[in-house]
């Protein structure tokens, strides 16, 4: 693979010297794992996710800002009255939500969510072919 600056053991003095490369050689791989770690969801996107609500919603039923409730929601920032409202909307305790058990608690809520999705496509599967 060539880089800016080396090519074929020849040294480039600047960038017009040097040839045109692929858009992907630019990019480290350093760059690519902060990207996919970015990518990561929170248990509260993950929740949110299952339960089809969005931060947009979320933010027009509330009255903030969109940005203040995806910078919470993604745990970004922490402002105690955004949080006290997503929690609020949500109808969760605001200490399960938000405290030092919250990673347990969201998992098991997500759990939940899991069941109840895979009940409904049981039931509706079930009335589809065997009823």
């Amino acid at each position: 693979m060539s880089f800016l600056g080396y090519h074929k053991h020849k040294t480039f003095k600047n960038e017009a010297q040097a040839p045109l490369l692929p858009i992907f050689v630019i990019f480290s791989v350093d760059s690519f794992m902060m990207n996919s770690a970015a990518m990561t969801k929170t248990p509260l996107q993950k929740l949110l996710s299952l339960r089809r609500i969005s931060a947009t919603q979320i933010a027009n039923d509330t009255g903030l800002g969109y940005h203040a409730v995806q910078k919470t929601i993604k745990n970004q920032r922490h402002s105690s009255r955004i949080r006290s409202a997503i929690a609020k909307y949500l109808d969760l305790d605001y200490d399960y939500l938000w405290g030092e058990q919250a990673a347990a608690y969201l998992k098991e809520l997500i759990r939940s969510e899991i069941d109840k999705k895979t009940a409904t496509t049981a039931h509706h599967l079930t009335q589809k072919f065997l009823d």
